[in-house]
Parts: structure tokens; C-alpha cells; sequence
């Protein structure tokens, strides 16, 4: 299992959200939230 890291409101912590992997680093993966609905309040 590796780690991704990715920018999002600090609400999101903890929570499970769909990602898109846009790169992958040797001890962890860099993404972005998959859509602008899951930053929806």
C-alpha cells in the first residue's frame, strides 16, 4: 500500500475521496481529487 498525497480543503481529512494519480514517486503516489463535486459542501 503506498500513500497519496494530494492538495484539498483541510474539511477532507480523514475522509475517503476519489483521487486520479498524476504521479508516482518511489515511496508514495501525487494526485488530485477526481472531481470538483467531491470538494462540494
Amino acid at each position: 500500500m503506498r500513500s497519496v498525497n494530494f492538495p484539498a480543503p483541510p474539511r477532507l481529512v480523514g475522509q475517503f475521496v476519489d483521487v486520479v494519480i498524476t504521479e508516482a514517486m518511489s515511496n508514495s503516489l501525487r494526485g488530485r481529487v477526481a472531481s470538483a463535486s467531491g470538494l462540494a459542501a
